[in-house]
């Protein structure tokens, strides 16, 4: 997903039926300050689930702007809004990751 040395990672994916799902995995390391957004041709849902389980996400968007707290495997999950009607077209992921800030 990410180019060596970059901050920043955008993928496209397409959505057919509202039961389609997208996954993405990236290595993160705790500390690290972590965007993710999703874009749409219809309304989104995005959920990141962090190496203990635990998860955060929301409707489309920015479903996560914050640092990260484990180290290990975030797991994004990509889907169509179940609140909305349904859809077929190309989202965009985009993905910021930041170094661990020192202090």
């Amino acid at each position: 997903m990410f180019a060596r040395g970059a901050t920043v990672a955008r993928v496209s994916g397409y959505m057919r039926e509202i039961h389609d799902e997208a996954w993405f995995v990236l290595r993160v390391k705790s500390g690290q300050q972590m965007h993710v957004e999703i874009k749409g041709r219809g309304p989104t849902r995005g959920v990141v689930i962090f190496p203990s389980g635990k998860q955060d996400g929301g409707p489309g968007g920015v479903i996560f702007d914050g640092k990260t707290d484990e180290d290990g495997d975030y797991k994004i999950q990509v889907s169509e809004s179940m609140m909305a009607e349904q859809w077929k077209g190309r989202f965009t992921l985009l993905v910021r990751i930041l170094p661990p800030t020192k202090g």
